[in-house]
């Protein structure tokens, strides 16, 4: 999966700029950070989770969006697929890159969840997966 994000960042001018504007380089942070399985039951409604931290690991759960067990969707892609994917990877990764608007959405209330929503609107306003 790695080696088909790295591809999508280097052939989509745009998704790569929007992510190195908060002065990283995406595409340097996304050969090197650490991308670990967090185990989760099915159907958890987190897809993915890092400290913000450049270089800190990107988890992403075993029982959400990132696989087809489990179930639901990301940014309107089905479970599993290669857009969900994408979606949870470039997510966790814009934290670690201090895009501007992309804001701390940590926790399990409605109010993370809806700054989660928020933040991943936004990616997909520039990155087209």
């Amino acid at each position: 999966m790695r080696g088909q994000a790295l591809d999508f960042l280097d052939s989509n001018k745009e998704c790569s700029d929007w992510l190195n504007s908060g002065g990283g380089n995406a595409h340097q942070l996304l050969s090197d950070v650490p991308i670990l399985l967090q185990p989760t039951s099915d159907g958890s409604s987190v897809g993915g989770s890092t400290s913000g931290k450049p270089g800190s690991p990107i988890f992403v759960a075993s029982g959400g969006g990132f696989y087809a067990a489990g179930g639901g969707s990301v940014g309107g892609f089905a479970a599993g697929t290669y857009g969900a994917r994408m979606t949870i990877l470039f997510h966790e990764l814009s934290h670690q890159l201090n895009i501007p608007g992309f804001v701390n959405d940590g926790g399990l209330d409605t109010a993370a969840a809806n700054r989660s929503l928020a933040n991943t609107q936004l990616l997909l306003q520039h990155c087209i997966f």
